[in-house]
């Protein structure tokens, strides 16, 4: 299964009873119409099965909280995991649903193959909790249901507007340095400013040559979310990024279907030896002002001579910002 079930990743209402997941920012002690779908640690990893419900539409309106607290887990000796809450009252007002019984009997209906009965009691079924999200999007027709929005803290705002000022004062050929503390939350900040240079300069292309790998793992599961899906996706601001992971063999299909319709995020390995370099033309062709560079964690490995190599054979960039964790949140700008 997809989904994290690990404890780290919920936010616990109650020790035994109740864990919900971080990626859901519905209030579930708010009364109202919500579709919910929950699982137990045990039934998700050993049975692969979930509870899909609804809460409101019949004028007895309870919140996702007391819905789920009326299951009958009393003599269970492990919590449920709530896994996505849907308010689904602005489709009603919409018109796109009657009411969220309507979004709730579609989806079994749709499921039924995969009902599961066995002990389970009613409305479990073997199914992906990203398949089910998938079919509530097409459904009620919002891409973004899934997705919360970023929304930047105050230091990664004044850091983002310091890289932007440099920017507009002096595009030539120079590094962009960004020191930032621990815990700063670079990935999510160097991805709202992406899209501050995309509004901006149209830059809808991000280099990210890395000696790290664990950089493109930060970076995937930001864009991709908890169900490493581009279709779903974690974030509104970045719901059109596609990752081009030019370690897999077929990159180049995919940056050929791609390139010009989305976003791209493009990850380069610089442990790449030079006699690979070659494969990298197509995103040596990519017009300079179509994109830049973020060389992330580059206090570890970029400054080798490989590195350095593999930075110039990717070619020029208006745009080139380096980071590390080692300082105080500062952008400042170096000459070549």
């Amino acid at each position: 299964m997809k989904y994290s079930i690990q404890k780290e990743d919920y936010n616990i209402v109650d020790e035994r009873r109740l864990w919900v997941h971080n990626s859901i920012d519905n209030d579930i002690f708010e009364k109202g119409n919500f579709l919910y779908m929950y699982t137990r640690s045990t039934d998700y990893t050993q049975k692969g099965i979930i509870k899909i419900g609804e809460t409101g539409s019949l004028g007895d309106e309870r919140s996702v909280k007391q819905r789920v607290s009326e299951q009958p887990n009393s003599t269970d000796t492990e919590p449920l995991l709530l896994l996505f809450v849907l308010d689904c009252k602005p489709f009603v007002e919409k018109g796109i649903l009657k009411h969220g019984k309507e979004l709730e009997d579609y989806i079994h209906n749709h499921f039924d193959k995969y009902h599961w009965t066995d002990g389970a009691g009613t409305e479990w079924y073997k199914v992906d909790v990203d398949d089910v999200i998938k079919l509530i999007r097409l459904k009620v027709g919002d891409e973004n249901i899934g997705l919360k929005t970023f929304e930047p803290h105050f230091l990664q705002k004044i850091v983002n507007c310091q890289i932007l000022d440099i920017i507009d004062n002096d595009r030539d050929e120079s590094y962009i340095v960004a020191e930032l503390c621990a815990r700063f939350g670079k990935t999510l900040d160097f991805l709202e400013l992406w899209n501050e240079l995309y509004k901006n300069y149209n830059a809808d292309v991000m280099i990210l040559p890395s000696y790290m790998h664990s950089v493109f793992t930060s970076f995937g599961n930001e864009i991709l979310g908890n169900f490493k899906d581009e279709k779903i996706g974690k974030w509104t601001n970045f719901s059109d990024v596609v990752i081009i992971d030019t370690r897999d063999n077929n990159w180049q299909e995919k940056f050929n279907k791609f390139y010009g319709n989305k976003r791209l995020m493009i990850f380069v390995s610089c442990q790449t030896p030079e006699n690979s370099f070659k494969k990298f033309e197509p995103i040596v062709n990519i017009p300079e002002e179509k994109r830049f560079m973020l060389i992330d964690e580059a206090d570890y490995g970029a400054h080798t001579a490989v590195s350095k190599k593999l930075i110039d054979y990717l070619g020029k960039n208006k745009i080139k910002i380096v980071t590390s964790g080692t300082a105080i949140g500062k952008a400042v700008k170096i000459l070549d």
